[in-house]
């Protein structure tokens, strides 16, 4: 696995909330798969990224700059802004061609039901997984998850990721 930040992470040492302009943004989607590959050997590679990351890699995969990818996996893909249900984010989805997994938590205030639902629906080669409980940033109720979602959504991602591995 490969993990990396975008240009603003770094400078706000890994958090904040001001974005790269979008080819910047893409730009270090397309050096860092082409890094994962470099790294690879022969074994596939799947792209992605949590929120913002996971849709600057569909852009640069709607764009074509990904090349070959057995598959993305977008975490918390952020649809729509909090609590304001819209689906032009969803837009260039149906120009990516990789298979798409999305894993979002059903309280996720970014990707509500039914709207997102419906979005991923429509993809030709995509799958949802809804954690229960779990919003956003993964955080959910301790009666719910008493050590957090995060086991299931690392089973969730290892299971489909195995299924085209």
């Amino acid at each position: 696995m490969l993990r990396y930040q975008f240009p603003f992470m770094e400078k706000q040492g890994g958090s904040g909330f001001g974005r790269d302009p979008r080819p910047v943004a893409m730009a270090t989607v397309v050096a860092a798969v082409a890094r994962g590959r470099q790294l690879s050997g022969d074994a596939r590679v799947f792209a992605g990224g949590h929120s913002y990351g996971g849709r600057m890699t569909t852009h640069a995969a709607a764009e074509g700059g990904l090349g070959e990818l057995a598959g993305l996996v977008l975490l918390s893909f952020p649809l729509h802004g909090a609590r304001k249900p819209a689906t032009e984010r969803a837009a260039h989805l149906s120009s990516v061609k990789q298979p798409m997994l999305f894993v979002s938590g059903e309280r996720d205030a970014m990707a509500e039901a039914p709207a997102f639902e419906a979005c991923v629906s429509e993809l030709e080669v995509a799958e949802i997984v809804r954690i229960p409980g779990a919003d956003h940033g993964w955080k959910a109720p301790k009666r719910v998850w008493p050590d957090g979602p995060i086991a299931a959504v690392a089973d969730a991602v290892v299971a489909w990721v195995g299924e085209r591995a």
